[in-house]
């Protein structure tokens, strides 16, 4: 006889051939069930934290999600959209790409921008890597990790 997870042993007993079943099934769906309950309840308690949420905000509790610049014909610009991408002007070139926070720091990723000549316009935020964010501010870096710019947060 075969089982799939069972172990079986014959024994004779007074010319009598019968086969019993020691059933490890029970024990191993046990800590399966055990195992899934924990993964399910560890996961909606970080979910509750707002782990991996790009929107979460940092950890002032400042939510960087909103309109940041000025919306106005030549003036660097960013908006920060809760599903973690990112649209905006250099003032001169449309920008997009991802964001992300990682700790207190906003990072982009994936950053597009259209490449068009624009006489005095400084497109200083064509360059942006990192920023940080207070209240009224974002505080715009370049790969370097240099400061470039601020924009203040828009209403």
């Amino acid at each position: 006889m075969v089982a799939i997870g069972a172990r079986a042993s014959t024994a004779r007993i007074a010319g009598t051939e019968s086969t019993m079943k020691s059933n490890t099934v029970g024990t191993w769906t046990g800590w399966r069930i055990g195992a899934v309950v924990a993964a399910v309840v560890l996961t909606l308690a970080l979910g509750a934290c707002g782990w991996g949420d790009a929107s979460s905000g940092s950890e002032e509790g400042i939510d960087p999600v909103g309109a940041w610049g000025l919306a106005e014909p030549g003036q660097p610009s960013l908006e920060l959209h809760p599903d973690g991408n990112f649209t905006g002007t250099d003032g001169c070139n449309r920008i997009g790409g991802s964001w992300r926070l990682d700790g207190d720091q906003v990072v982009f990723s994936d950053v597009f921008t259209t490449l068009m000549a624009c006489e005095g316009v400084d497109t200083w935020l064509s360059r942006l890597a990192t920023a940080t964010v207070t209240e009224e501010f974002l505080v715009v870096r370049d790969q370097g990790a240099s400061r470039i710019g601020t924009l203040q947060r828009g209403s």
